[in-house]
């Protein structure tokens, strides 16, 4: 190894990517030429959280199971999908079937006519990303059918 503090009991460097998933370990020689080696540790990359694929605002038929998902890169992503009706001011954690998953699929009742959609993404590192908010909207079954010509 041939980087600044090579020979010291500590080394700063700054690792470039190519180096993700390398493994070091420090040998100690006394004066006599006696070693001992210390625990191997890995060096990991830092990745950014990023969104690659946006949820995408839906028209639904009352009942209909509507999947809405989040694609994003990152280290140790975890996921929680919020919810804001039209008369609500904030967001409120979603606590239906996927609500901690990059998926969630749920069929809205009438009431959620309206409803805005968004995921919170957090990392391993603690950084935090939001995704693009979505509407969810509703029509009736007769509105869902092409006209007859």
């Amino acid at each position: 190894w041939s980087a600044p503090g090579n020979n010291t009991a500590e080394t700063a460097y700054a690792y470039p990517a190519v180096f993700n998933g390398i493994k070091l370990r420090c040998v100690i020689t006394d004066v006599n030429g006696n070693k001992v080696i210390s625990d191997e540790v890995t060096y990991s990359l830092k990745q950014e959280i990023k969104i690659t694929e946006q949820p995408v605002s839906q028209i639904y038929v009352k009942g209909q199971k509507i999947t809405s998902k989040v694609v994003a890169t990152g280290g140790g992503l975890k996921y929680q999908w919020e919810y804001r009706l039209p008369k609500d001011s904030g967001w409120t954690k979603w606590s239906a079937p996927g609500n901690n998953t990059a998926e969630t699929a749920y069929a809205y009742p009438a009431v959620f006519n309206g409803i805005k959609l968004r995921c919170v993404i957090n990392d391993i590192y603690g950084n935090k990303v939001i995704s693009d908010e979505i509407v969810l909207r509703q029509i009736e079954n007769d509105e869902w059918e092409l006209p007859i010509m």
